[in-house]
């Protein structure tokens, strides 16, 4: 973390800000999401995000996600074309940019983050969630929803199918949770 862009992570922040308050002008609970994200096909969050909001979006809570990435510098066209088609369809914000954002600047805007890969490898978002204490959510494949089950620090889309699960779940988050995650990877808290 330590060549982190603190002032383009404020501008995003910005950004996020303006996003998360036009979705509660439309409904009383928001839920927003952060993905920060490199464009490779085991990105699979860029590819099913949309199962989030066909399960657990109405009228009563918004949900809304935000991928930060270099979309317009990826040699993925197919990849990227596919993503902003259905992306348009959802309360997605994209912010396409190359930028080592501070997660910490965001947290006032975010209330989870989203990833979800295809392969074994452990995405560096769960020790950015365990460092802020948010919620992971993700999809049953790969790595993560093992961490996810093993230490209860997150939410496996595909386990629950009613949108009251989604919202109890988030509602009743405790960041405590990551306490054994830490200790069990001997992480210190700064």
């Amino acid at each position: 973390w330590d060549n982190l862009d603190v002032k383009l992570s404020h501008q995003c922040n910005s950004k996020i800000k303006k996003f998360r308050e036009r979705l509660e002008d439309e409904s009383k609970k928001v839920m927003i999401g952060l993905c920060v994200t490199s464009v490779d096909h085991k990105c699979l969050h860029l590819k099913i995000f949309d199962q989030i909001f066909k399960k657990y979006s109405s009228k009563s809570l918004k949900i809304g996600i935000v991928f930060i990435g270099n979309f317009s510098a990826s040699s993925e066209i197919g990849l990227v074309r596919d993503f902003y088609v259905k992306s348009s369809k959802f309360d997605v914000l994209v912010i396409d940019m190359e930028v080592k954002v501070d997660e910490k600047v965001l947290l006032p805007n975010i209330d989870f983050m989203y990833r979800s890969l295809s392969d074994y490898s452990t995405p560096l978002s769960v020790m950015i969630c365990s460092r802020l204490r948010l919620p992971l959510v993700t999809h049953r494949y790969g790595a993560t929803p093992l961490f996810i089950d093993k230490y209860k620090i997150g939410f496996v889309v595909d386990d629950f199918n009613e949108l009251t699960d989604f919202w109890d779940f988030m509602s009743n988050w405790k960041n405590s949770l990551w306490s054994k995650f830490d200790f069990d990877h001997q992480l210190k808290r700064n």
